[in-house]
């Protein structure tokens, strides 16, 4: 690499680590930068002129100093300095979310996809479809958009931009993702990530210092992945495979898993395996009080309507989250014990449950796991709720643009 190209590299790196002290500290001064950086004053002052000239920062009120003389200034984030656009989905849903350039959510979609026509086709005809009104809604700022982040399911080459497979949604193999949205979109940037792996970004993103030591997020959804950072860097394997906790074998696990295999624990425990066991049930008289809040049509069985059933305190609903929580306690347990992580984060409808469901998954991770591992463990549902996969979109985005080596290079 030639002096130049480096000279860029530095240039950048200080501009995005000067950039996220501001972001993190809120409201900081020049000298506060100076002294969290350990860069000297020309370059901060260097810095943030040219931060100013691109309205990514602003001057706020002056601070309330008993020293004399000039009072120093605080510094802050601009939300309006730039946008970033995230969309996420799976077999059930797409989401989407607008957020400005201090994170906070603008605009916010949310769609369940039509099950009877779920292939590739009917999903990338959504996504263009959801973009387009995005875009169209807010084409005053469609020049500030910074990026679109795309959190797609299953195996993907975030390199390449491509989809590899995913069993849940029919002929999703091999779909160029990436390419496909920059030929329609050819003056934003588009970028694309795992949608668990993109979740754990909106935490190291937004939430300053959450991913310090080990966090691990587990998702429940269609399917069940799993995502780990330690101390702030995502860990995703040689081939971008980590973290399928879905096809470890349980105990007592019998079903066909749509990976082709018997016994794994997504055939057990993911939303759609809970909505194959209740529709087995129905048919052997069993959740008579679902059935007939589903007005006896099995497709308006779904997962609200089993959270309802078991909050309205339904035996055989408790019985079947007994079941799932025993699945995922156990396996929770051996997560701990390898890992020994500070935090494990849940993202699954069943968190609407609130303490029905975690103090089932806690008393079973507390009973059986090794004492020291779960000395200071917080076990918890994903911060941003609703919003967290198309919230973890949009951090693809910022961790493309945004990112840099904490040191002076």
């Amino acid at each position: 690499m030639n002096n130049s190209g480096m000279g860029l590299i530095r240039k950048n790196n200080t501009r995005n680590r000067i950039l996220h002290i501001i972001r993190t500290w809120k409201k900081v001064s020049k000298v506060d930068i100076k002294r969290i950086s350990k860069y000297s004053m020309v370059t901060v002052l260097d810095t943030i002129e040219a931060l100013l000239e691109k309205e990514l920062i602003f001057y706020a009120e002056k601070v309330n100093s008993k020293k004399s003389g000039r009072r120093p200034t605080h510094i802050s984030i601009n939300p309006e300095g730039g946008y970033f656009l995230g969309l996420s989905f799976n077999a059930a849903e797409l989401s989407m979310v607008l957020l400005d350039y201090c994170g906070e959510a603008l605009d916010f979609t949310c769609l369940a996809f039509d099950q009877k026509k779920l292939s590739a086709q009917y999903v990338l005809e959504i996504i263009y479809s959801k973009l387009d009104d995005i875009l169209k809604r807010h084409s005053a700022i469609r020049s500030k958009i910074i990026g679109i982040g795309i959190g797609a399911p299953g195996y993907t080459d975030e390199e390449r931009g491509i989809c590899m497979f995913y069993p849940h949604i029919k002929n999703w193999q091999s779909i160029p993702l990436q390419n496909l949205l920059a030929e329609r979109i050819p003056d934003i940037p588009i970028y694309m990530e795992n949608n668990t792996n993109s979740m754990l970004l909106a935490y190291r993103w937004l939430i300053p210092g959450s991913t310090r030591g080990t966090l691990v997020l587990i998702s429940i959804r269609s399917g069940i992945k799993m995502s780990c950072v330690i101390d702030s860097m995502l860990y995703k394997g040689k081939n971008y495979t980590s973290g399928e906790i879905g096809h470890i074998k349980v105990s007592g696990g019998s079903r066909y898993c749509p990976c082709g295999k018997k016994g794994c624990l997504e055939s057990e425990i993911s939303e759609k395996a809970i909505i194959i066991k209740i529709l087995e049930g129905i048919r052997a008289n069993r959740f008579t009080e679902l059935w007939k809040g589903a007005g006896f049509d099995k497709n308006n069985v779904n997962m609200d309507l089993f959270i309802r059933s078991v909050k309205n305190g339904d035996a055989d609903s408790f019985a079947l989250l007994d079941e799932v929580c025993s699945y995922l306690g156990d396996s929770i347990t051996q997560l701990v014990n390898i890992l020994n992580p500070s935090r494990v984060v849940l993202n699954t409808s069943l968190c609407k449950l609130g303490d029905l469901f975690f103090d089932r998954i806690k008393r079973i991770v507390w009973e059986q796991g090794v004492y020291l591992a779960l000395d200071g463990l917080s076990l918890e549902p994903v911060a941003f709720g609703e919003k967290s996969a198309a919230i973890g979109a949009a951090a693809i985005v910022m961790e493309r643009e945004l990112n840099f080596v904490d040191a002076t290079i």
